[in-house]
């Protein structure tokens, strides 16, 4: 099982995620970064899975970890490494320390905003980064303290957001992985609780 946990910024969160039932390598990957300014969050899911899938998570991800800017930028970068891989989903934040978030998705990683009063979903478009992707258009929110940011790949079912609750982010991602992770593919979520702003 891939499992990580950490803080960056105004954020506490973690990693929870496994390959395919059979297979040794996930194409399946996650990054976090502190950019100084604000934390990068994404979740790529390379098309399939083993091997080949793993590398073009890899390179998206180090795409990601390697490139300036907005997600626009972002995602640019990450289509033009794919483009020498089999491509992959993509779903990423952007979160100040004030808790504005610019989010945007290429693909089947989904991505809410779980809150006491509800879920807020990313509005994800089709497309592949590395080879349809279609232009992007990053959506704003104003995060508050306690407000959960959830991105899952197509490896967890869709009912994922009945399971979101107030556990710690590390407690919440083993959960959601443990529950909602289908047999029929590889499966990662990543979990992130703003711990920023007023109380």
């Amino acid at each position: 099982m891939i499992a990580r946990a950490g803080t960056a910024g105004a954020l506490a969160w973690a990693v929870a995620g496994r390959p395919l039932p059979g297979e040794t390598q996930s194409g399946d990957d996650a990054l976090v970064l502190d950019r100084g300014h604000d934390v990068l969050l994404a979740v790529v899911d390379g098309l399939g899975h083993g091997p080949d899938a793993a590398a073009a998570a890899r390179a998206a991800c180090t795409a990601l970890a390697s490139s300036p800017g907005d997600l626009v930028a972002l995602f640019q970068a990450c289509h033009r490494s794919e483009a020498r891989q089999r491509g992959a989903a993509l779903s990423a934040a952007l979160v100040s320390a004030g808790g504005e978030m610019w989010w945007a998705g290429i693909g089947n990683v989904e991505g809410l905003v779980a809150r006491p009063s509800g879920h807020e979903r990313l509005l994800m478009r089709g497309g592949v980064v590395g080879g349809s992707m279609p232009p992007l258009r990053p959506a704003r929110l104003e995060l508050k303290r306690g407000d959960t940011l959830v991105l899952a790949t197509d490896g967890l079912s869709e009912d994922l957001a009945q399971s979101c609750d107030g556990r710690d982010p590390e407690a919440l991602a083993r959960l959601l992985l443990q529950q909602h992770a289908r047999a029929t593919d590889d499966a990662l979520v990543l979990v992130a609780r703003f711990t920023g702003g007023p109380a």
